[in-house]
């Protein structure tokens, strides 16, 4: 919970007591930080307070979304809290798409990967724009076609506890030339049935087996290679996905 200051220590606590003290940390704002103590929609002043991430230039939405580049990779963290946030702070949308399109064609790193919580694939979560429960979200249809343009290669996102690989996603017309999708989480308990999207997913994980539902995911990046692996707790590798740039295109 966004205001619940004892989720705040608590998370902390466990993420400062490992490893991740030593490396760096790229939070990524979702429904959860907006939400207050009664479990409405509330503005995400505790997330805001708590993260120093790189600035966008923005007058109105400071820390609310960002970029920073680390190696050969360009990392674009969007927020997609539009739902939650627009009849408190209206704008998000439009302001950050026109940055996304500024930011991502300033960069000249051979890769662009996008951060962002909520999936583009509905799966069983009512979408109020489009007023279904399955195909493109909402926020699939507000960022998907510039993503193409763009020439974004990776997205990765979370929101509904579970592992999703889908390729290349089109929402209108076929294209091998858009980025791949794919969905992680959860690294905690929080389960419940996401049915797969047999339109889509080419991978998925199945949260009714109490051992193949908690993943994480690994990412290498060169110059001409990105390579994302999906592990579970263990270890086990469920799948790999490889993709692979020309260097003399660079």
């Amino acid at each position: 919970n966004g205001q619940s200051d004892w989720h705040w220590q608590s998370f902390f606590a466990a993420l400062l007591a490992g490893r991740a003290k030593a490396i760096p940390f790229a939070p990524v704002m979702g429904n959860h930080e907006c939400y207050g103590l009664d479990w409405k929609f509330a503005l995400p002043r505790r997330y805001l307070a708590s993260f120093a991430v790189p600035g966008n230039g923005s007058r109105d939405f400071p820390g609310y979304y960002y970029s920073f580049d680390y190696g050969p990779a360009h990392f674009i963290v969007l927020n997609t809290q539009f739902e939650e946030l627009d009849g408190l702070k209206p704008g998000l949308w439009q302001e950050e798409l026109l940055w996304l399109k500024h930011d991502a064609a300033a960069s000249h790193k051979p890769w662009k990967i996008v951060l962002m919580h909520k999936d583009v694939i509905a799966y069983d979560e009512y979408q109020p724009g489009t007023g279904h429960t399955g195909g493109i979200s909402d926020v699939g249809h507000d960022f998907m076609k510039s993503f193409d343009a763009l020439g974004i290669d990776l997205v990765l996102t979370g929101h509904m506890h579970t592992y999703r690989n889908r390729g290349h996603i089109y929402d209108e017309m076929p294209s091998d030339h858009g980025p791949t999708y794919l969905m992680f989480g959860p690294a905690g308990n929080e389960r419940y049935t996401v049915p797969p999207d047999t339109d889509f997913d080419k991978v998925s994980l199945d949260q009714s087996d109490p051992g193949r539902y908690r993943n994480y995911m690994t990412l290498a990046v060169t110059p001409t290679k990105c390579i994302a692996t999906c592990h579970l707790e263990d270890g086990t590798t469920v799948d790999r996905v490889v993709l692979t740039k020309d260097a003399t295109a660079q």
